[in-house]
Parts: structure tokens; C-alpha cells; sequence
């Protein structure tokens, strides 16, 4: 016959595992930021040819799972143009257009290093993405098209959210994209002009951009 203290100790790691799991549930919070900012480029994409500090706009979604550790997903996006050594002149049969964009897209982890219901909580966080060069200055190369323009990085933020209120919050970021570009145009000349500056072969180059951003902060529910 099974004892009465047999079936406690069965019993409680399954009470003591289900109040466990409860107040994970109760930590889980969802917050969606549209933010604007600044897009830097401390890079080039040859020793001659570069892009431009711009204005950068962005959507940033967090799930927070386990009160100070969390997952986020963004997207950004940034209106520069490319620019060139003073005193180069490109050939006339490419493109004159200057315009280009960067939209960078990501997936990381984030942890709070503060309590998360501070009036002032601070994050760190890392993880991976994808940067993509677009607009008139990098089209319509046949090969540099094929090739691609979409480049794998790595991405490291560190940040922190004012609370404004229960679901309401200020929240500035800084985020640093590591990763390397490798374009290729058709050789022969012509096409955009980026093109002028990379030739016909693959050219690499290693990229750091900083993106500093302020958004508000909505948190749509938690439980």
C-alpha cells in the first residue's frame, strides 16, 4: 500500500514545477517600437567610394519570455547615397544617379541588466541579419545583380527604455552591424555607377555601421 508521504512527495515537484511555470507566463511581455535615428557608415565600399551618413527609420518587435531575457526582431532602413573622392569622374556610359539605400534586416537576443519594471532599464544584446544595397547606383548590373547585393552580418546593441507609463516608454539604442561586402560587376564597363569604382572583378571590403535610434516604445499586452 502506498503511503500518504509517498504520494506528498510525488505531488509536490509536480505543485512546485506548475507555480514554476505560472510565473514564466506571468513574465512574458510583447513591445513593438517604430524608431528614427541615424545610419553612420565607418566603412567604404572601395578606398574611393562610399556611402552617406543619413536618416534611418526602423521597427523594432521584442518578446520578452523570461522577464530579464527576451528575442527581438527588427527592420531598418536608410536613405544614403553614394559619393565618391573629389575629383574622380566617372565615365559617361554609366549612370550618373548617386541614389541608394541600405535596409537591414535582423533576429538577436536580448537581456536586461536592470530589473525590467525599473523606471530606467538597461539591455545588451546580439545576434545575426541580413544588410541589402539597393537603389539606381546599384542597378542594373546583370552580374552584380546575380551576385547579390544582400550581405549576411552580425549585429551588437546595448540600449535603454524610459517608462513613461504601464505600457508607454522612451527608448534610445545603439547597434553596431559587422559583416563583409563582395561585389561583382560585368566586366566590359557601363552600368551603375558603382560599378566605375568596383571593375570587373569580385571586390571585398569589411563594413562597420552604427545605428543610433530613439523610438516609443508600446507594450501590447503581457501575462
Amino acid at each position: 500500500m502506498v503511503s500518504r508521504s509517498s504520494i506528498l512527495a510525488l505531488v509536490a515537484p509536480l505543485v512546485l514545477c506548475s507555480r514554476s511555470a505560472e510565473g514564466a507566463v506571468t513574465q512574458v511581455a510583447i513591445d513593438v517600437e517604430p524608431y528614427t535615428g541615424v545610419y553612420v557608415p565607418t566603412g567604404s565600399i572601395t578606398s574611393d567610394l562610399r556611402q552617406h551618413t543619413s536618416l534611418t527609420l526602423g521597427t523594432r518587435l521584442s518578446v520578452w519570455l523570461f522577464g530579464r531575457v527576451g528575442i527581438e526582431g527588427t527592420v531598418n532602413y536608410a536613405l544614403s547615397h553614394v559619393s565618391w573622392t573629389e575629383g574622380i569622374q566617372p565615365s559617361s556610359n554609366y549612370s550618373p544617379s548617386t541614389a541608394a539605400h541600405l535596409t537591414a534586416v535582423t533576429a538577436r537576443a536580448i537581456v536586461s541588466v536592470t530589473a525590467p519594471a525599473a523606471a530606467t532599464a538597461l539591455h545588451v544584446g546580439g545576434g545575426i541579419g541580413s544588410v541589402g544595397y539597393g537603389g539606381a547606383a546599384y542597378c542594373c548590373d546583370t552580374d552584380l545583380q546575380t551576385n547579390g547585393t544582400t550581405f549576411l552580418t552580425g549585429v551588437v546593441n546595448a540600449g535603454a527604455v524610459f517608462r513613461l507609463g504601464p505600457q508607454l516608454a522612451l527608448r534610445v539604442e545603439a547597434e553596431d552591424y559587422l559583416y563583409h561586402t563582395r561585389f561583382q560587376c560585368r566586366s566590359g564597363g557601363g552600368g551603375p555607377v558603382v560599378c566605375y569604382f568596383l571593375g570587373g572583378g569580385p571586390h571585398s571590403a569589411g563594413q562597420m555601421d552604427v545605428v543610433m535610434s530613439l523610438g516609443l516604445e508600446l507594450r501590447l499586452s503581457q501575462h
